[in-house]
């Protein structure tokens, strides 16, 4: 007896999180990565990468993406251009409020310097929001 065909909600679903994974891996996690060298350079902090580290950033990056993939499914196939500025914002919020890696990123800093270092974080969950909605779009549309 062969398993019934997925439900197309189940596949929406799965496609959305594997496509938020995958994103979340390449921007928020070598992207966060390349972005917590930098600020250690900045710093004048000594260190490199390794595996492990760089292994656990890559993997935070697909959770975090795999969380956003499912915040697409509740918007409609057909959406005012400005709505993927409300998912980068979503995003945002879960970020800064609910993530322990931003406490961790900024773990230690003080003043302008945790903020910078929050903002540049922002930044790339922003940008990682805004390439996610325009891969699922175009995914949506095939």
């Amino acid at each position: 007896m062969s398993n019934p065909p997925a439900s197309p909600p189940l596949q929406t679903f799965v496609r959305a999180v594997a496509l938020g994974a995958v994103v979340g891996a390449a921007v928020l996690g070598i992207g966060g990565r390349l972005l917590m060298r930098l600020v250690a350079i900045l710093l004048g902090l000594s260190g490199g990468f390794s595996l492990g580290g760089s292994a656990e950033v890559i993997a935070a990056g697909a959770m975090y993406g795999a969380l956003a993939g499912t915040l697409l499914l509740p918007l409609p196939p057909r959406w005012p251009r400005w709505h993927p500025h409300l998912h980068a914002a979503a995003m945002l919020l879960i970020f800064l409020v609910a993530s322990g890696a931003a406490r961790m990123a900024s773990s230690g800093l003080t003043g302008w310097t945790r903020v910078s270092i929050l903002g540049m974080f922002a930044l790339l969950v922003w940008i990682n929001s805004l390439i996610l909605v325009r891969v699922w779009r175009r995914a949506r549309a095939r």
